[in-house]
């Protein structure tokens, strides 16, 4: 009974993080068509998507999220903690 449990958790895990996967596709894909790619809004989704791809493990996702976080930042601007 044990590994049916095990077996069953991590069906679900997989499938709620391939959904967060496509959750996260399509959020970029929306603000890119609504608001432009080079949009505060739309970097950070591509930042949240880039994120979502290196929990899953994705060693490409690292990269882009650097480059699209240095992006972001340069538009927004880099907030100073006191």
């Amino acid at each position: 009974m044990g590994t049916n449990l095990r077996r069953l958790a991590l069906r679900l895990v997989w499938r709620n993080c391939a959904l967060s996967v496509s959750w996260a596709e399509l959020a970029v894909a929306r603000y890119r068509r609504t608001f432009g790619a080079d949009n505060p809004v739309t970097l950070a989704a591509e930042v949240n998507y880039a994120i979502v791809r290196r929990a899953l493990g994705d060693p490409r996702a690292s990269g882009i999220g650097r480059t699209v976080l240095s992006t972001l930042q340069a538009t927004v601007g880099v907030a100073k903690c006191r």
